[in-house]
């Protein structure tokens, strides 16, 4: 209760003190149940997308129509604005009890649509001409949370009518019901969740156990006073304990509101589709955990504190003969978690499950990055004794790091597992990464038919009749469309030879897709890697029902159809040649478009004539929409929490810094007093910063690079270190602790002043 007592009712210093710990620890306390929400928001997503995956979730065979049933197609397949993906629905209810989409109030009529609201901000944005063209259709409401996938999704319903439900991109549903949540499986998609979780974790264990040292040499004068009324040892380390944790437990109140009031502010993440704040739901056991962790981590960091100086009735005494820290613990923490990392990666451990590897890798990884916040002491203790005496600033600055202890090494642990943390992850991605390049698949290479200085022609699939007569004169509208040509498409399959892509339009059209060396009426033509001959009686899958149909006599081609995937397996046929394949108007249209990609908004014009054209189309995706994955949206959540955990390791190290200042002025006033410059005195506190982060930056960057070369080799993925992604992530710990150093001058230059000497 006397702890307690003394960290209100000391003073004014007294109570700033208790406040900035409580400020420090509500910080750490709100960022560890975030960290605690993480299951909960990962299980909510999945709910979410199974919900919404509604051709995986549809009925086969679908149910026969009647008032409660209502189709679904896809939109605009593979749109986006901007890189950032909208799905579209077209629906059409086929009785008066047909069933709502999630979040949906209300079918949107023929012609009208439902929109998301991150999708109605775009609309609504005065810069996003050719998006509304895109949709030009009235909006008649919003869908709703639970609907969507995140706040940021981009996702309409458009109102559609006499829809065909025997098309492969129409669906019939009596209900939309949840599918299987969604569960990664894969241990690399395990092992980057589980690494992140821990990388971002121990930062704000270390920027806790910094808060809660807060006042540390105030806090000893007092205890010294209250040795000379009478207290024992004993006693002011429980005097000790009782201050620090009426500030901890304040700081765990001020989290728990720190974290209900930042909730809404995950919504703004720009990450993927984002969180909504009512996903943000600490799981119970793990908040349980942060609850009984955090005062007893504080706890033992007092005591350990208060162990190191010796409260006497007459001042402070601390341990003027240091021990020289010893390197064989130091070097055993990172070593052990290595080999806690290969016994856990292990394929036997992956596979079976015979040991829960999930906890060896976590031990593992809190070894290794904890290990290097072991090493620095070692490091620095070595390096400040060889340091040169002059310049005397530097001098004046070795002589202060080798009197602080462990001190100088506090403030730049933070920066050193994160950066750590944040490389060794970095690296992972990387490899995980390579990995999925090299396995791809490998897609057809596009062929440069007739004209090779051109750009490849890309693909729009209309999937129903165009609303405009002539899509050719739309598409190349366009500014940034050179040309357009119309085909017919279908694909012909012929037993063990395989099949062929066909391609049917008049001679006109077919010229400008291939160099043809004649064309008339009836004439048919392969290019030289046709896998059907002539004769072949082929099954068409293009139309509905599938139907057969004959291969004609046909000229070969050196060369295939320009632009297009697989183009040098292609049968290219007048509609005469292709009389004997029944229902050949009812055959997709495709337009193929040559684009200038150099065009600004060359992407958004494609997409804006094909909506005019078939609000259905399917576009080909370009190679920056179709390699944008989940590894992606993971670089940017590295990012976002490397940068949230910099920023609150800066301003804990800022605090720290003001604090030790300000106890120091008087020794500053003194030096000043007896002639010693300022620019020295400035210089000598750079030092102090100078030295400890470039010893701890080499050492993030060497535990870090080994770190993620350790994960690599235990999963088998190949090694991938991103140079300048490892220097921009240490350059920026570097510059975090620089910032800090600049922000702390302006409280130097004022302890050099005379007043400092006085006393009372």
């Amino acid at each position: 209760m006397i702890g307690a007592r003394l960290s209100v009712s000391g003073g004014r210093e007294s109570a700033a003190r208790t406040l900035l710990t409580a400020v420090g620890v509500g910080t750490a306390t709100a960022m560890l149940l975030l960290a605690a929400s993480l299951p909960t928001i990962l299980d909510e997503a999945g709910e979410r997308s199974s919900g919404l995956s509604f051709f995986r979730n549809a009925e086969h065979p679908p149910p026969p129509p009647g008032e409660e049933t209502v189709l679904l197609g896809s939109a605009l397949a593979n749109a986006d604005h901007r890189g950032t993906p909208v799905t579209g629905w077209v629906i059409e209810p086929e009785g008066d009890q047909a069933p709502l989409p999630p979040g949906v109030a209300g079918f949107p009529d023929p012609g009208e649509m439902v929109v998301s609201p991150a999708l109605a901000e775009r609309l609504a944005d005065p810069d996003n001409d050719l998006l509304r063209r895109r949709l030009d259709h009235p909006v008649t409401g919003q869908i709703g949370e639970e609907g969507l996938s995140g706040p940021h999704e981009l996702v309409y319903y458009l109102g559609q009518e006499d829809m065909e439900a025997d098309r492969a991109d129409t669906v019939r549903m009596d209900a939309f019901v949840d599918g299987e949540p969604y569960r990664p499986d894969d241990p690399v998609i395990l092992l980057l969740g589980l690494v992140g979780t821990v990388v971002m974790v121990t930062p704000v264990v270390v920027f806790l156990s910094a808060a809660v040292r807060f006042g540390g040499q105030a806090r000893d004068r007092r205890l010294a006073a209250v040795r000379l009324v009478g207290a024992d040892r004993a006693a002011t380390r429980r005097i000790a304990a009782g201050e620090s944790l009426a500030g901890v437990l304040l700081g765990m109140l001020l989290g728990a509101g720190f974290f209900v009031v930042g909730r809404p502010i995950v919504e703004t993440v720009p990450i993927d589709d984002g969180v909504f704040a009512s996903d943000v739901v600490p799981s119970p056991a793990l908040a349980a955990l942060v609850v009984f962790v955090v005062p007893l981590l504080a706890l033992w960091v007092i005591l350990v504190a208060v162990r190191g100086a010796a409260a006497e009735p007459l001042g402070v005494v601390r341990r003027t003969e240091r021990r020289r820290p010893r390197s064989w613990w130091r070097l055993l923490l990172p070593a052990l978690g290595a080999v806690l990392l290969y016994a856990g990666l292990g394929p036997y451990m992956l596979v079976t499950g015979a040991v829960n590897w999930t906890v060896l890798v976590a031990t593992g990884l809190l070894a290794v990055l904890f290990g290097t916040t072991a090493v620095l002491p070692w490091l620095l203790d070595r390096t400040v004794r060889v340091l040169p005496s002059v310049p005397l600033s530097l001098q004046i600055a070795g002589r202060r790091l080798a009197a602080d202890g462990d001190g100088p090494t506090r403030a730049v642990n933070g920066i050193v597992v994160t950066v750590a943390g944040a490389i060794a992850l970095m690296t992972l991605l990387n490899g995980a990464e390579a990995h999925d390049r090299d396995g791809a698949p490998e897609q057809g290479a596009l062929s440069v038919g007739a004209r090779t200085d051109d750009d490849p022609y890309q693909r729009v699939d209309l999937r129903r009749e165009p609303r405009v007569e002539d899509p050719v004169t739309l598409f190349e509208s366009e500014p940034a469309i050179d040309e357009a040509v119309v085909v017919r498409r279908m694909y012909a399959t012929a037993g063990d030879n395989g099949g062929t892509q066909v391609h049917i339009a008049d001679c006109a059209a077919l010229a400008r897709i291939a160099d043809l060396p004649h064309c008339a009426p009836g004439d048919a033509f392969a290019t030289r890697e046709t896998e059907v001959e002539p004769g072949d009686v082929t099954g068409v899958t293009s139309t509905e029902p599938p139907s057969t149909w004959t291969i004609p006599e046909y000229t070969e081609l050196p060369s295939g159809v320009a632009g297009t995937r697989y183009g040098e397996n292609s049968l290219l046929i007048t509609p005469e040649a292709a009389a004997g394949a029944e229902a050949v108007e009812e055959m997709r249209r495709v337009v193929l478009v040559r684009v200038n990609e150099k065009t600004p908004e060359a992407r958004e014009q494609i997409l804006a004539a094909a909506a005019e054209t078939d609000p259905t189309a399917l576009v080909e995706p370009t190679p920056a929409h179709a390699d944008h994955t989940a590894l992606d949206t993971m670089k940017l959540m590295l990012l976002a929490g490397a940068i949230a955990c910099l920023a609150m390791v800066v301003a804990g190290v800022t605090v720290g810094t003001v604090e030790q200042i300000r106890e120091r002025r008087r020794v500053h006033a003194v030096l000043t007093a007896f002639g010693t410059r300022r620019t020295t005195l400035v210089g000598a506190v750079l030092w102090q910063t100078t030295v400890p982060v470039a010893l701890g930056t080499a050492i993030a960057f060497v535990f870090g690079t080994a770190l993620g070369a350790v994960l690599l080799h235990a999963v088998d993925l190949p090694l991938a270190f991103d140079t300048a992604e490892i220097v921009a992530i240490t350059a920026a710990g570097a510059g975090a602790i620089a910032l800090t150093t600049l922000l702390t001058l302006p409280v130097l230059l004022r302890t050099m002043r005379p007043d400092g000497l006085r006393s009372e």
